[in-house]
């Protein structure tokens, strides 16, 4: 069944309106009818079914008929990832987003090849919306304004981030040796771009005592990565579970 993003939605909704995108994405796109049954989730935890009650020519009227109301789980995972040519972070935004990453964290490294653009972010938002939407994700996560990759970690450890970094070289250690039980609250993963970190950017991170891991033995597109490292991560905090 086809999901839909209401942010309005809460736990006292009964009806809702639904009007400009998803209300063509029902109408036009799944060409939904009046009596038909459809997901919505509110991107806050809220995933629910409803039913198509009125349709007019630019809105619709839903009956919300259930909900099924989640809460996250005591931990935070967020991915720091490079922009990358040809929009290839979207592709990280959107499969981190199916996986359960709360939030992200776009920067600006010195190899990467694109800079911040004026719709970056909401570029960004547009693509997690999609993916939660996809995978029934109740949760949408939060988008950051692109950063230098310095004054980004500057903030990060400042907000009390356990910072781990995806390198190619110079390390045999893997992400889940660095993980212990209790693991931190607040974990991010930092991903290159498509030629790595330079060394002047490694002898930063060493420079903040971070955690410098290797994801596998190849060297990986930086998407590739991202979705590698990031997977490692949540099946390591599930068996510490």
């Amino acid at each position: 069944m086809p999901c839909f993003y209401l942010p309005e939605m809460s736990q006292d909704s009964t009806y809702l309106t639904v009007e400009s995108e998803e209300y063509h994405h029902i109408i036009n796109v799944y060409r939904k009818r009046k009596g038909d049954e459809i997901l919505i989730t509110n991107g806050k935890g809220i995933l629910g079914k409803a039913i198509i009650e009125e349709i007019g020519k630019k809105a619709l009227k839903v009956r919300i008929l259930n909900q099924d109301v989640s809460n996250k789980k005591g931990r935070h995972i967020a991915a720091a990832f490079s922009l990358l040519k040809n929009k290839n972070d979207n592709l990280i935004v959107e499969k981190l987003t199916e996986l359960g990453v709360d939030e992200f964290f776009p920067f600006v490294a010195q190899r990467s090849v694109r800079q911040k653009g004026e719709n970056t972010e909401e570029r960004f938002q547009k693509t997690a919306i999609a993916a939660i939407k996809q995978c029934d994700n109740p949760f949408l996560p939060q988008i950051n304004r692109v950063k230098e990759l310095s004054s980004l970690l500057e903030h990060l450890t400042e907000q009390g981030y356990a910072v781990f970094v995806a390198l190619e070289r110079d390390t045999e250690v893997y992400l889940p040796q660095l993980i212990g039980s209790p693991y931190p609250e607040k974990i991010v993963v930092f991903i290159g771009s498509e030629g790595g970190f330079t060394d002047e950017e490694v002898e930063l991170f060493q420079s903040k005592n971070v955690n410098c891991f290797t994801i596998c033995s190849n060297i990986l597109r930086a998407e590739t990565a991202a979705i590698a490292a990031v997977s490692q991560l949540i099946l390591t905090l599930e068996t510490l579970n």
